[in-house]
């Protein structure tokens, strides 16, 4: 069996590897060998058949001093299409050897070790915990493990904010999206920790099920681990033990050594090549002689490289926010909502967003799943009987207010990262490597956030612009198409009128003029004289039953029948029919909505979209 796996895109759309600055991590390289493990390692390898004769592992400072990481340089020129190394097989360490191992049949069947696959949505917890179970096993236990010169040889400690204090994780990552990954996943592996030791504690004799340790085996698989192709159920194992391997990850993770050495580079292109027999890496640009030998880990974001790598990439363009889309649970439609997402297509709740030249509008499908999740009672009747409407534009008070909701989130997540990076800059105590790692990350997201809110702002200034060209004056600012009750473009009949009405009512009926009583007032009043809204006002035909119909009517009698009565000179009864009052209050049911402050200029707050409802609705 042969398998070449290429994690990066077709050869012509990337650049030729350039300088470190923005490609690596840069680093000054000693020329001396890592306290004499590489060579070890090196020779370990080549002794179980490995060939690693182009490799010289050495030293390098990263340039801010904080630490030392250790490099790969060529102790040759590789052509390009040639190989870097290759390793054999049975060198690999992997899930398969933790499964095999004294304790892996009975860890990975137990149930609780399964169930956090499900609990945490990730299909390779479990995989995980076995895997670190074994690290740990290996490194502090087994006397005899064939892997302890590798094993020996990787970092003691690693710069995943796992290892960060709980004050450089809330001060460093507040407000960010890590911030609450590195929360979950220390739950994951504690509780993934508790497990093993419940199960086979006490075949580790010499103590060595600790926190300490299980992070430390968990930073290195996190760091250094490659997916492989899940074998066949062993014959080894039990019908019942196969019978209950539950985790739905398509592969296993592996550990390579050496070849898990070399550090990345964006846009280098390597193939890993896996055969029955070996593992093997070809550059296939090559390397000079005396060269840093780099791989690529693929497309990754900062917020991935951190949180599993522990380094930052300075303007990472294959940078990400994610940002995750819900009901509220006090949104009376919530169930209906649901269920009609459920039914949907497309209806995923989270997405990635991005900046870069070809970023140039919002993802269609997250518009389509938030104008889902907006829709008001009238727009959700007609969603339930077609599941694909809400792929275009619903009507426009759904357009706005989808895109008001996102502007919304993006301004609130922005607003969080902005203000967590004021904490970083007064905190003086904090290590500087950590610091700089968390304002790299924390800018890239910032940039984002931004670039995400002006394609908001881009788009609905777009839509309101064409909609104020289709049916008012192309002159006016788009504010013209949004009524309230401190509307400019309200007569100055009406608020005068209002005003008279306000001050002259008794306090025990002045208590039931609401803010939508007087819209509805707008709305009649519009319609009755001419104005502003007069002609658009006629293109409004909007269906209602009976049911809206009579509690509607209800409410003009017991509100707003005694308002008029009080004052029947200021708003007259034979105007302000309850026929009238009906429209208007299903005008306000259809095209109501609340303006998020900052998305339209001179606009925010509960408003009417003075746009009739589309054919949709």
């Amino acid at each position: 069996m042969k398998i070449i796996m290429r994690p990066l895109a077709a050869a012509e759309t990337l650049k030729r590897k350039g300088s470190l600055d923005d490609n690596a991590q840069s680093k000054r390289v000693r020329c001396v060998d890592a306290a004499g493990q590489g060579d070890g390692l090196l020779a370990w390898a080549t002794s179980q058949g490995a060939d690693v004769s182009n490799l010289a592992i050495m030293k390098a400072d990263l340039e801010d001093g904080a630490h030392a990481a250790r490099t790969v340089i060529s102790t040759k020129a590789i052509p390009p299409g040639s190989p870097i190394a290759h390793i054999p097989v049975h060198l690999v360490l992997s899930e398969s050897n933790a499964l095999a191992s004294p304790f892996g049949q009975a860890l990975w069947s137990h149930a609780s070790l399964q169930t956090l696959a499900q609990d945490g949505r990730d299909p390779y917890a479990p995989a995980l915990i076995l895997l670190a179970a074994f690290l740990v096993w290996e490194r502090f236990e087994n006397s005899d493990s064939f892997w302890a010169p590798y094993l020996e040889s990787l970092p003691v400690k690693y710069q995943l904010p796992l290892w960060w204090t709980d004050e450089e994780v809330d001060v460093l990552l507040s407000g960010t999206n890590l911030e609450y990954v590195v929360q979950e996943r220390a739950k994951l592996l504690k509780r993934g920790l508790a497990i093993v030791s419940e199960v086979c504690g006490e075949m580790f004799t010499h103590h060595s099920l600790t926190w300490k340790n299980f992070l430390w085996a968990y930073s290195a698989i996190s760091s250094r681990a490659f997916p492989r192709s899940r074998p066949a159920p062993s014959a080894s194992l039990s019908k019942d033990t196969a019978a209950d391997d539950t985790t739905s990850a398509a592969s296993e993770l592996c550990l390579y050594p050496i070849l898990d050495m070399l550090n990345h580079r964006r846009a280098e292109r390597i193939e890993w090549r896996l055969t029955d027999e070996n593992v093997t890496f070809v550059a296939l640009d090559g390397f000079a002689e005396g060269e840093e030998v780099f791989n690529n880990y693929g497309a990754k974001g900062n917020e991935n490289l951190l949180a599993n790598y522990g380094f930052v990439l300075e303007n990472n363009q294959e940078d990400y926010v994610k940002i995750a889309l819900n009901v509220r649970d006090e949104d009376p439609l919530a169930e209906r909502k649901l269920k009609a997402l459920s039914k949907a297509q497309p209806n995923r709740l989270v997405y990635l967003l991005f900046t870069g030249d070809d970023e140039t509008q919002l993802p269609n499908d997250l518009l389509a799943v938030t104008r889902l999740l907006v829709v008001n009672r009238d727009e959700l009747s007609v969603v339930e009987h077609d599941s694909t409407l809400h792929s275009t534009p619903l009507a426009p008070r759904n357009e706005v207010a989808t895109l008001g909701a996102l502007w919304e989130l993006l301004s609130a997540k922005c607003a969080a990262v902005e203000s967590g990076q004021q904490r970083i800059e007064s905190a003086a105590h904090l290590t500087d490597e950590r610091k700089r790692l968390a304002t790299i990350y924390r800018a890239g997201q910032l940039r984002i956030f931004r670039h995400s809110l002006s394609l908001v702002s881009t788009a609905l200034l777009t839509y309101l612009s064409s909609a104020l060209k289709q049916y008012h004056d192309t002159t006016a600012s788009v504010s013209k198409l949004f009524l309230s009750t401190s509307s400019e473009y309200l007569s100055t009949s009406f608020r005068s009128k209002v005003n008279e009405l306000v001050s002259s009512l008794p306090d025990d009926i002045a208590e039931y003029l609401d803010e939508d009583t007087i819209l509805c007032f707008a709305l009649i009043w519009e319609s009755q004289n001419p104005g502003t809204y007069h002609r658009i006002l006629s293109m409004f035909h909007i269906e209602t039953t009976s049911e809206q119909k009579e509690e509607i009517e209800e409410h003009y009698e017991e509100i707003v029948q005694p308002i008029l009565e009080a004052l029947p000179d200021v708003f007259t009864p034979e105007v302000f029919t309850k026929e009238r009052f009906v429209w208007a209050a299903r005008i306000l049911d259809v095209n109501g909505l609340n303006v998020p402050k900052g998305v339209i200029d001179g606009v925010a707050g509960w408003h009417i979209i003075m746009l009739p409802p589309c054919s949709k609705t």
